[in-house]
């Protein structure tokens, strides 16, 4: 979405560069062995193009002022009655909302006893998913995380290893205490 008039302007500067490079495309010779590749060119092209006009179009549409748009003032207010209502359409007491979001139940009672005033955008997004049968995204962010933590704890311990028998390599080749002594010595270190 298209915030204001820089961003504007820069996608539009983008959406003439893609229409360029679409026309040019067109003018290439055809790839014998990959038909199929000229034709993905194209069809990318033209979605991106597809894309930056309709927030273009979106965005001059909200400026002019034909766009009808909800009071912002009554949907914040109308946000926790919402929520409230979603969670008691769909049969869930407090407990099931809190155990969907790794909650205490005491945190949904006191979010709803207080109609969600200290709940922040990230706790308002996370129980509306949740509520809309979305994912939490908090809880994808944590997954992400997880995943990547494996790869980069391991490749630390990997080295930690590594090392770790670099030094019992060099301090059973040692021969006196001293020799040993400095071979336990990082290298570099005196």
């Amino acid at each position: 979405m298209i915030t204001n008039e820089r961003q504007y302007k820069i996608t539009k500067s983008c959406l003439r560069d893609f229409t360029e490079a679409l026309a040019r495309l067109s003018e290439l010779p055809a790839i014998p062995k990959q038909p199929w590749l000229r034709t993905a060119q194209r069809e990318w092209l033209e979605e991106q193009i597809a894309q930056l006009q309709k927030q273009i179009d979106q965005y001059k549409s909200l400026k002019s002022g034909e766009v009808k748009l909800p009071d912002p003032v009554t949907m914040v207010l109308q946000t926790p009655l919402v929520l409230i209502q979603s969670r008691i359409a769909k049969g869930w007491d407090q407990e099931e909302l809190a155990t969907r979001l790794g909650m205490a139940k005491q945190q949904i009672q006191r979010y709803e006893q207080n109609n969600y005033a200290q709940a922040t955008l990230s706790v308002l997004s996370r129980v509306a998913a949740v509520l809309a049968g979305q994912p939490d995204p908090e809880m994808q962010s944590a997954a992400k995380v997880q995943e990547t933590k494996p790869r980069s704890s391991s490749v630390k311990s990997k080295t930690h290893d590594q090392e770790k028998q670099k030094t019992k390599t060099r301090v059973a080749g040692a021969t006196t205490p001293a020799k040993k002594a400095a071979a336990k010595r990082k290298p570099g270190s005196r």
